[in-house]
């Protein structure tokens, strides 16, 4: 909220209306690079007792050939339509993000499915806590739209080294092999719990993205 504050006052509502269809845009392509597997990551420990760092490894495996594609299909969607090129710049930076996005997602998923919760209280309040105070740093500094989605991403990352120590540490170390058999299995459940996530994301980010075509970037903010 109270970065917010600062956004409208010093980038205005222009700029307000276009950091949140970077985010907006953003969550529609993160919702479809994760295919719905944060969700199957809960039942595969709970219901399977399958092993979270088999399930780390796979699962990372098959995000990695996720993100990079609908990273690339990202940027060239905002490119395929009229946007301020600022607009553009941020989109694709903001696409970076995507594979620690996924990652945050399957630990999260991991720490719930082995009771863990507490470190996802705390990691995301400290995170949390960073990002907001150095967007406010820089937005009084005079910094605008491409900066404050450069911050988004330096912490996304951020918070994926936090999830990193941690699940080394009570964890433990995960063995780099790739189970062909098992990243088969987990792709043909995909799309059951892929279905359920798509349409929160189009509920939440659709109607923005809609506006921002319909009325300039002032009036959306």
């Amino acid at each position: 909220f109270i970065v917010s504050v600062y956004m409208a006052r010093f980038i205005g509502a222009a700029g307000v209306g276009s950091y949140s269809f970077v985010v907006a845009f953003f969550g529609i392509f993160s919702t479809f690079s994760l295919l719905g597997l944060s969700n199957l990551v809960v039942r595969e420990i709970a219901w399977g007792g399958t092993d979270a760092n088999k399930i780390l490894v796979n699962f990372a495996g098959i995000g990695l050939v996720s993100t990079s594609f609908f990273l690339v299909l990202m940027c060239a969607t905002i490119y395929v339509v009229k946007y301020a090129s600022d607009i553009r710049v941020s989109v694709c930076l903001m696409g970076l993000a995507l594979s620690a996005n996924f990652m945050i997602q399957i630990y999260e998923s991991i720490f719930i499915a082995v009771g863990k919760v507490m470190y996802i209280t705390g990691v995301t309040l400290l995170v949390n806590i960073l990002k907001s105070l150095t967007s406010i740093v820089f937005l009084v500094s005079g910094f605008k739209l491409i900066a404050l989605i450069a911050i988004i991403v330096f912490f996304n990352f951020i918070n994926l080294l936090f999830y990193i120590y941690i699940s080394f540490r009570f964890i433990g170390k995960p063995i780099f092999k790739i189970d062909d058999l098992y990243c088969r299995k987990i792709i043909k459940l995909a799309p059951t719990f892929f279905s359920i996530c798509i349409l929160a994301s189009f509920l939440n980010s659709v109607p923005i993205i809609v506006l921002s075509k319909v009325k300039d970037m002032a009036e959306l903010g």
